[in-house]
Formats: C-alpha cells, structure tokens, sequence
C-alpha cells in the first residue's frame, strides 16, 4: 500500500534546514501526533533522506521517500507500528 494515496495529517516544511533541524522537527511531530495519522516531510538537506528513514525504523513506523525537482524530496511517515523498512543505505 502506498502512503502517497493518504491525506497528510500534519505536513512540515524543513527547506533550508540543516542538521539537526530535519531529524529534530520530525521526532517531535510525531511525539505530537495521534496513532494512525500521516506526516509528510518535504526536505531539499540530502542527509535527511538517511537520518528520518532511520528514526522511522527505529520506531517501525511504515515510511516512503518521494523525489521532487529541484533537489527536493518528501518523506512521508504512517505513526503506527507496522512494517518499516530499512534506510536505503542500510537495505
């Protein structure tokens, strides 16, 4: 099942943020957040599509990375406990 066809619940905007903005934002987002609801991440700092993907598995909350144009991807995030995949360095 794809995240993609989910309506965001919260939506966070972290263009030109840095370490350890993305990461940091995003953990307390989801501390925020109710079970079930769906996080998007739009990003354009290039370690964040390895550190978030981290701190989804950790937690095994189900995550996907969508590219944009212009350096910038989403990364979007399902707050409940199912099957994660690993970061993609990790895979």
């Amino acid at each position: 099942m794809s995240l993609a066809k989910e309506t965001a619940h919260v939506k966070l905007d972290l263009r030109g943020k840095v370490c350890p903005y993305p990461t940091g934002e995003t953990m307390k987002a989801l501390e925020a957040m109710e079970w079930g609801q769906l996080l998007e991440v739009l990003s354009d700092y290039y370690p964040a599509k390895t550190t978030i993907p981290f701190l989804c598995w950790q937690q095994s909350y189900p995550w996907e990375l969508r590219e944009e144009e212009g350096g910038l991807f989403r990364i979007l995030v399902k707050k409940e406990k199912g099957e994660s995949k690993p970061p993609p360095e990790m895979a």
